[in-house]
């Protein structure tokens, strides 16, 4: 009996298909898209069924794996070993990196290494962490230093002996206010220290604790923080909170230190940390005095002549008898003393006042923000 095509419908079926028992009426409807399915599990149970059925002889065989470990061993022989790249500092060792140009330093990287460290500088500061170990301030790192915002440490070895915890070394033989001054010091000169410890812990931070390698660098930095250092005009601030705001400011209107307010206050809260001992204190200032002094000879003890500007080492060396006026100033006097835990509430106040500041200017940015990235709804003027 003639059946019609159940694949397309048109013509009479005469064969059916032995998977599905569909019936076609010819090569063509068998291979259409109707009867896809059917056709290429055909194909491929057929292509199985091929292989499963051809054997490999055994000397075929045993020949194609003699071949194959010739062929290895041939290009074991021929394969020349790579050349050894020295390592970075190999091939910066006959490099002067004080004289050389940027090019010429760039030059001895590889490809991937420039390419590695210019995507590190579009990273910005957070990307150095991972090649520069952050300096960590002696005045937090160590437990004797936590546990100085409680109680009185000892002398300086009873700190620690690790580099980042090490407190400075206090100066020898400080005398009494009475014997560099004959005038009566004024009260608020104590705020004018607050200024100055600001401008050394932000120095300090940002030489990542490298202070001594350039006391020019160091004392430049502290002179652009603070203003009783960098003025040689008598000055006092009349509270705490002018002093932080002194270095605040001169700290976001500088464009050298790309400063931000979170940068004012990391520097705040150092000199709160500072202020918690009487011998951090001392440390503090003692460390500055030696930083001045070493740019007035150039950081050279030998007596010969700096290769540095006289104003310069001039400058230097006001800021260094002022310093050890301050040191003078709080050594020996128990009321100067006795007033620290009232500097370091008011620097806590200031801080907690400036932290509250920047969670507004936050705000304020992220509603202003918000604002605009809305759609406007419709148009703002119409014409009537």
């Amino acid at each position: 009996m003639w059946h019609v095509r159940y694949l397309c419908h048109k013509q009479f079926a005469t064969y059916t298909c032995p998977r599905c028992n569909l019936k076609y009426c010819s090569l063509a409807c068998y291979k259409s898209e109707n009867h896809a399915a059917c056709t290429e599990a055909f194909y491929k149970d057929s292509f199985v069924a091929e292989l499963q059925g051809q054997k490999v002889p055994e000397e075929d065989r045993n020949k194609m794996l003699q071949m194959l470990k010739r062929f290895e061993k041939e290009s074991e022989e021929l394969e020349e070993p790579a050349d050894e790249i020295p390592d970075l500092m190999d091939r910066l060792a006959g490099i002067d990196l004080e004289q050389s140009t940027p090019d010429q330093i760039l030059s001895v990287l590889t490809p991937a290494e420039r390419e590695q460290f210019e995507a590190s500088l579009r990273e910005g500061s957070a990307a150095l962490r991972g090649y520069v170990e952050i300096w960590r301030p002696w005045w937090i790192t160590s437990e004797a230093a936590r546990q100085s915002l409680i109680r009185e440490i000892g002398p300086p070895d009873e700190v620690g002996t690790q580099r980042d915890v090490s407190v400075p070394e206090i100066l020898s033989n400080i005398k009494t206010i009475d014997k560099v001054s004959s005038a009566n010091p004024q009260e608020r000169l104590i705020f004018n220290m607050v200024d100055m410890l600001a401008a050394y812990a932000f120095m300090c931070r940002f030489l990542n604790g490298e202070i001594t390698e350039d006391p020019i660098e160091s004392a430049q930095i502290m002179w652009n923080v603070s203003r009783i250092l960098s003025s040689n005009q008598q000055f006092a601030f009349e509270s705490v909170s002018e002093a932080l705001t002194s270095c605040k400011m001169r700290l976001l209107q500088s464009k050298a230190y790309d400063s931000t307010l979170d940068t004012a206050i990391l520097a705040f809260k150092d000199v709160s940390l500072i202020l918690a001992s009487h011998h951090y204190v001392l440390a503090a200032l003692s460390d500055i005095h030696r930083i001045f002094s070493s740019a007035c000879t150039g950081g050279r003890g030998d007596g010969a002549t700096p290769l540095i500007p006289r104003t310069t080492r001039q400058r230097a060396f006001t800021s260094e008898k002022k310093v050890y006026y301050y040191l003078c100033l709080v050594g020996n006097r128990d009321e100067m003393r006795d007033a620290l835990p009232i500097l370091k509430a008011a620097v806590d106040m200031e801080v907690k006042r400036a932290e509250n500041d920047m969670e507004e200017m936050l705000r304020i940015t992220a509603v202003v923000e918000k604002d605009r990235s809305r759609k406007p709804r419709g148009p703002l003027v119409e014409e009537m």
